[in-house]
Formats: C-alpha cells, structure tokens, sequence
C-alpha cells in the first residue's frame, strides 16, 4: 500500500475510477443479439406495439392500439427475445424484465423469467423487479 500523498496514489485512484466507470457503461449496452432480436419484434409485432431497450434490464413494450397489451402476445414477445429455441433463457444478454405499457404510458404488467420453475412469469402491482 502506498503512503498518503504518494505521486502514484492519484493515478491509481483515477485508474480504479475509470475502471469503475466502463464496467457499469457497457452493462447496458445492448449486444448483437439484442439488436438482431429488437429486429425480430419490429417485423412480427410492431403494427401493435413500439420497443425500446431502456436502462439495464428492461424491455419497453408499449401498446399502439386503445386496447390493454395482450398477456398471450406479451409471452410471445418475451420468448422471441429472451428464450432460445430449446426454451432455455439465453444468457448473452442483460435485459432481464419485460416492462408492458397501454398506449397512453400507463405502466400495466411486468414478465420476467423464474430460474426455479423455468417459466414466464407476469406480475402486475410492480414494475421493477
């Protein structure tokens, strides 16, 4: 450890800041994949509904019709970007919570992936994990 007030101290600091800095910057940036599968959602369901990667973990599904967002089509849109084709969950990813949203932005239920029961699970009542 170095001494108080050594020169090298402050580069060290600044170094560790940087450090800091970049690893939580690139958590959030979408992958490839996530690009290639927002790609997807746009053609097989963007007549109904808009997407958006938003801070580190969420899809934002919002509905372009008066209607509710449909629970079936939000399950499909869940596993068209989060489920490979064998059902698991793949992992090349950091967005972890779909977020749906009416047409007017009024936030109405949350799907994640349980790890325990290997399922889509929706929760209403909360909307950040």
């Amino acid at each position: 450890m170095l001494p108080r007030g050594h020169p090298r101290t402050g580069g060290l600091i600044a170094v560790g800041l940087l450090a800091a800095v970049l690893s939580g910057a690139c958590q959030g940036v979408p992958t490839s994949e996530d690009q290639r599968r927002l790609g997807l959602l746009r053609e097989r369901f963007g007549a109904s509904y808009t997407f958006k990667l938003e801070w580190e973990f969420y899809l934002r599904v919002k509905s372009r019709t008066d209607s509710e967002p449909k629970l079936e089509e939000l399950r499909a849109i869940f596993s068209t970007f989060w489920l490979e084709p064998d059902g698991e969950k793949r992992r090349d990813s950091n967005h972890a919570y779909l977020n749906a949203y009416d047409r007017t932005g009024h936030w109405m239920v949350q799907l994640f992936w349980d790890r325990t029961k290997r399922a889509i699970v929706a929760q209403r009542g909360r909307e950040h994990y």
